[in-house]
């Protein structure tokens, strides 16, 4: 038994490992990238979100939260929009002004261009991961000991039975079937 859990810990770590190397080895290019406009690139970088205007060098920042986005240019003036179900509504700070900064509409576009939407409807992760788990480990302990999976899925309904070669047989065919199974749930 120590012996199984031992497999069946280390088939876990494996897993973890994994996934943890799958969500963190996120393309370079999806965090910066560059749309060209007309006449004028602009480079949007995700991490430090900003937003540079190759032709002027201007280098506007930017937040996204929940379905607004903000744009704060350079000399502090701000222009938002909120998206709403009905289309939307925005605005901008005093010191704002439309004949002298790059338009607001046309910031926020870009980064809507290559960048997911905000979604209130996300779907968490943890589900998938730890089902797909679930289900790896159980195929791995229908390899590792077929007798007793057998015995827990058939065996308790009848006394004193024991299971045929092609029971076990089907039993580890099964576990490398879940292991299959987890690795891709896990991994979604």
């Amino acid at each position: 038994m120590k012996r199984t859990l031992k497999y069946i810990f280390i088939f876990i770590t494996v897993m973890l490992l994994l996934a943890s190397c799958a969500n963190d080895n996120m393309n370079e290019n999806e965090k910066i990238y560059t749309i060209h406009d007309g006449s004028t690139s602009y480079t949007v970088d995700t991490v430090n979100k900003t937003i540079t205007d190759e032709l002027t060098k201007d280098v506007f920042s930017y937040e996204i939260n929940g379905n607004t986005t903000k744009i704060i240019y350079p000399d502090g003036a701000t222009y938002w929009w909120t998206v709403t179900d009905m289309g939307g509504y925005g605005g901008w700070s005093d010191d704002y002004d439309a004949a002298n900064h790059t338009d607001g509409d046309l910031l926020i576009s870009l980064l809507e261009q290559e960048t997911p939407k905000p979604d209130n409807k996300e779907e968490p992760e943890g589900p998938h991961s730890m089902f797909g788990l679930l289900f790896a480990a159980l195929g791995l302990y229908s390899i590792l000991k077929p007798e007793k999976a057998w015995y827990f899925s058939h065996g308790w309904r009848y006394k004193n039975a024991e299971p045929s070669d092609e029971a076990l047989t089907a039993e580890r065919i099964g576990g490398g079937v879940m292991i299959v199974f987890g690795i891709i749930m896990f991994l979604l």
